[in-house]
């Protein structure tokens, strides 16, 4: 878990959204569950997904040489 102060319940929520996130193991909180019903794990791994993308995409435009190396473009 990030190391924030949780004082307040939207700092709770954002430390467990992003734990959600990153880490497998970790739950998609509940207040997430709650209003998006059932179908709450797959409307939930859009933000992993697009994380992912995200920082890979960030990686590969700032190190140009590491992309050609490790992702084959085809």
């Amino acid at each position: 878990m990030l190391a924030l102060a949780l004082n307040d319940g939207l700092t709770r929520l954002q430390a467990a959204f992003t734990d959600a996130v990153f880490f497998d193991h970790a739950p998609i909180p509940a207040t997430i569950r709650g209003e998006s019903g059932p179908a709450h794990a797959s409307r939930f791994s859009v933000y992993p997904n697009n994380v992912l993308a995200g920082l890979v995409n960030a990686v590969g435009a700032r190190y140009p040489g590491l992309k050609r190396l490790v992702w084959n473009e085809g």
